[in-house]
């Protein structure tokens, strides 16, 4: 504690270790009246010039003991400059982590925040046979994508989604094997743009056509609601 009283003096403890200081101080005698002895240096000091200090016997009993203090001095600021290299290593651990958290949301976020709103034609294929099939024409720089969500299908054998373009070639673009539940969803794609697509059909080998639609998209990319195929 006697280390610290020219620290103390000096106004260079932190302020847990000044609170610990007076706190010892109100219960020990001899570091209070240590504390008095060198709170009366600075302003004795202030009163003599360089020479007349220099000559006197006390200021050389004091001066000793100021290096004494000095030294314990020179030791906290030392330990003050470890801490704040301390804290400088922890700050930059937080900044790397958090660039890193910012990169990996970055990651995750960027393809959301940077894809454009697409646009999607909704149609109905319908059948003799009850089938109803909700499809997507989801608009692709290469193409379409088809998205099926439908019911009341065959529930065995093989069934082909195929597209119709406007000029009359006819497109495999999926094929699948029926379930017991006689529903479908898939996805499935082809290079024929949306405003090439003329109808859309599910055909199974040995049963003909499913279900179908035509469809009939304008200039603005929006499909009128179809009739059965």
């Amino acid at each position: 504690m006697q280390q610290l009283l020219g620290t103390y003096v000096l106004g260079g403890l932190e302020p847990a270790e000044r609170e610990l200081l007076e706190n010892h101080m109100g219960q020990c005698p001899d570091c209070r009246a240590e504390y008095e002895s060198l709170n009366r240096l600075p302003v004795l000091l202030d009163t003599l010039d360089s020479a007349e200090a220099e000559s006197t016997g006390a200021f050389r009993g004091q001066q000793a003991r100021g290096e004494q203090e000095m030294q314990a001095v020179v030791g906290l600021m030392d330990k003050i400059a470890r801490r704040r290299r301390q804290e400088q290593r922890r700050a930059g651990i937080l900044v790397i982590a958090a660039a890193a958290a910012c990169f990996v949301v970055g990651i995750l976020l960027g393809p959301v925040i940077n894809t454009p709103e697409q646009t999607i034609d909704q149609v109905t294929m319908s059948g003799a046979s009850g089938a109803v099939v909700e499809v997507d024409l989801v608009h692709k720089q290469w193409g379409t994508e088809i998205v099926l969500d439908g019911e009341n299908l065959p529930t065995s054998g093989e069934l082909t989604l195929w597209v119709t373009s406007s000029n009359g070639a006819v497109t495999e673009v999926a094929t699948w094997s029926a379930t017991d539940a006689g529903a479908v969803r898939l996805t499935g794609a082809t290079a024929t743009k949306p405003a090439q697509i003329a109808g859309v059909s599910i055909g199974g080998a040995g049963q003909g056509e499913v279900a179908s639609v035509t469809v009939d998209i304008d200039a603005a990319g929006q499909a009128p609601v179809p009739g059965a195929g």
